[in-house]
């Protein structure tokens, strides 16, 4: 694919040198690496204090560090405005979100929104809803006006968008989001490490993300309580990998319950070793785009209770996982369910759903957009 010399911009919160494992920033990780692979031109507009430069890709801090997104975006329309940040020629901005779009609106930049999902059920929950409609007022509309594309993650989020905006509907469009395979073992070559010496007598789940209301631990410890009080000996062992603002609450349960295992944040390849040596992945948000953490563990054979997020209920069916209603009673049903599903039956059946959640797929998508969009402006 010829991308000619169009560069895209990519602003991001994230600190580059301070690796973290969230789905975003795993995201854009993919991202630069394909880039590189392709020699395709890349600036990733960040935080911190180094300039880094790895072929194609250069990673240009823009403030220190922000506390927000909200501030950073802020630092970066400060700059853009007093042309401290100057933008290549032919360039094109991917936004991860719409007040990523906002530090864009007095320039003449081409912008591709990329959707990993509407904001504003989100924030209702997070943020109340006074913020929400501050949100919606200020910023959602003026942001879809002014870009030039919209990439969304499912039909849900791109049904969102073509209800609420149907004059932008000609810019939406569906991305196949997919991860780095050479990071995740593919399904047939399962671990047998129990790095926490759980024992196979005992159903190993797997909580994997941010420790935040939205995300549904509450709830999965809750469900994972009742499954405990049905079965034989209480053989149920949970495992939580992340960090978030629910921190202080998980410590709390697990000084007065010696079935819960908090880990805090955990490198990939660790995450790896636990989805390997796990039973089941529960995932219980309220609302999400499309977890990267489905798909990683579609794509290690692992066997998934969730809600009905993002393409879950596109890419669980009765070989390897099984999709729930948010209440504790159903999502106790579904763990008990998936703890019954063939492991070998998931290999293969996630082993055929592999090849479709490349990242390879989603990065083609990105860039033809970029040059199409560049091309129309040029």
């Amino acid at each position: 694919m010829n991308h000619g010399e169009s560069t895209l911009i990519m602003p991001t919160s994230t600190d580059w040198e301070v690796e973290r494992e969230g789905g975003m920033e795993k995201f854009i990780r993919s991202l630069a690496r394909e880039a590189s692979r392709r020699l395709q031109p890349l600036q990733i507009l960040s935080t911190g204090t180094n300039t880094a430069i790895n072929g194609s890709v250069v990673v240009r801090p823009v403030v220190r560090n922000a506390r927000t997104e909200f501030a950073y975006v802020r630092a970066l329309r400060r700059n853009l405005r007093a042309r401290m940040l100057a933008i290549p020629d032919r360039a094109v901005v991917l936004a991860n979100a719409e007040h990523y779009v906002w530090p864009f609106f007095d320039t003449e930049v081409p912008v591709i929104l990329l959707a990993h999902g509407a904001i504003p059920p989100t924030l209702r929950q997070t943020g109340g809803l006074l913020k929400t409609l501050a949100f919606e007022l200020l910023l959602e509309r003026r942001a879809i006006q002014r870009v030039d594309r919209i990439l969304v993650v499912n039909e849900d989020t791109g049904a969102y968008y073509r209800k609420k905006f149907p004059e932008a509907s000609r810019k939406v469009a569906l991305i196949p989001m997919g991860v780095d395979l050479d990071a995740i073992p593919s399904p047939e070559t399962r671990a047998t490490r129990d790095r926490l010496e759980i024992g196979p007598s005992r159903l190993r789940v797997l909580f994997a993300g941010r420790l935040s209301k939205e995300k549904g631990l509450p709830l999965i410890v809750q469900a994972c309580s009742m499954v405990r009080a049905e079965r034989e000996g209480g053989g149920l062992e949970l495992t939580v990998a992340g960090d978030g603002p629910l921190r202080g609450w998980l410590h709390a349960r697990c000084r007065s319950t010696r079935w819960i295992h908090a880990l805090g944040r955990v490198p990939h390849s660790e995450l790896m070793e636990l989805m390997a040596s796990s039973d089941l992945l529960t995932i219980g948000s309220t609302y999400e785009g499309l977890p990267t953490v489905l798909l990683e563990a579609l794509c290690a054979g692992l066997p998934i209770v969730s809600t009905n997020v993002g393409r879950a209920s596109e890419l669980l069916g009765r070989q390897n996982g099984v999709v729930v209603e948010r209440t504790p009673g159903d999502f106790a049903e579904g763990i008990v369910r998936a703890s019954k599903i063939d492991r070998l039956g998931a290999a293969k059946a996630d082993a055929q759903l592999r090849p479709l959640l490349d990242f390879r797929r989603t990065a083609d998508v990105i860039f033809e957009t970029a040059r199409t969009v560049s091309e129309g402006k040029s």
